[in-house]
């Protein structure tokens, strides 16, 4: 019996110690909560795109463990500033406190606009003065814009596509792999025409105000630098079948 008790009492600390690892491993592990809205390329539901690469490579598993929850482009920002998730994904830098934006812009965001066939010439900004322009809920284009007759938001970019169609308005602004996808749906591709980089914007990522946001936002500014510098961003951007001109100058959030 002594020798049945003893071996017992053996293996007992035996798994026991096998164990200390697992838990250690467990207990350091840190979570972040990400929000974002979904964007092809940069961010979707499966868990692809080039600002979910960028987030593997600066939190790394096992030590860290990435949670991403998709919402509607101002519910993740109003998640992010009310402290109930970590970091919000692909925003601009008016949209939240400069101290709580990532150092740099993470790239270079690019739009295009849905035109009339005999729409005029489009060089810039000031090429949508006096124009009716759309685009959807949360994107806040007329901070780029300089003098429109009318700027709108709308959640449907079937309906807003259908107004350009029939002179309810004259320029929809957006991403044209979203716009084209709708277009083509609709049957609309002879009569309407996509202008692709009319506007541009640098996107940041947010992030919480807690202690441990501050650690996290550190650790990606100093992380992000480093990946810039050594050609890893434009190689992520192009991975995900983004325009090598989408990658960041580094230039300090304002």
């Amino acid at each position: 019996m002594p020798s049945i008790k003893c071996a017992t009492l053996y293996l007992s600390c035996i798994m026991y110690i096998l164990c200390i690892p697992c838990i250690t491993q467990a207990e350091q592990q840190i979570q972040i909560n990400i929000v974002s809205d979904e964007w092809q390329g940069f961010v979707t539901q499966e868990g692809t795109g080039y600002y979910l690469d960028l987030l593997r490579l600066v939190f790394p598993s096992p030590k860290y463990k990435l949670n991403i929850t998709i919402y509607p482009y101002s519910r993740a920002i109003h998640k992010v500033q009310s402290n109930s998730a970590d970091i919000v994904l692909g925003i601009w830098a008016n949209e939240h406190p400069t101290n709580l934006l990532s150092t740099y812009p993470v790239e270079t965001d690019i739009l295009d606009a849905l035109m009339r066939s005999t729409h005029p010439a489009i060089t810039g900004p000031e090429s949508f003065d006096q124009l009716r322009v759309l685009a959807q809920t949360g994107y806040g284009l007329d901070e780029l814009l300089h003098n429109p007759f009318s700027y709108e938001e709308r959640v449907e970019l079937s309906n807003m596509i259908k107004m350009v169609k029939s002179n309810r308005a004259d320029a929809l602004i957006g991403y044209h792999f979203e716009i084209k996808a709708v277009v083509q749906e609709l049957g609309l591709q002879s009569q309407l025409v996509i202008i692709k980089h009319v506007l541009t914007e640098h996107a940041y990522f947010g992030f919480c105000s807690t202690e441990k946001c501050i650690k996290l936002k550190g650790l990606f500014d100093e992380s992000f630098l480093d990946l810039h510098q050594r050609g890893i961003i434009k190689k992520l951007l192009m991975d995900n079948d983004q325009s090598p001109s989408a990658e960041p100058t580094l230039r300090p959030s304002p």
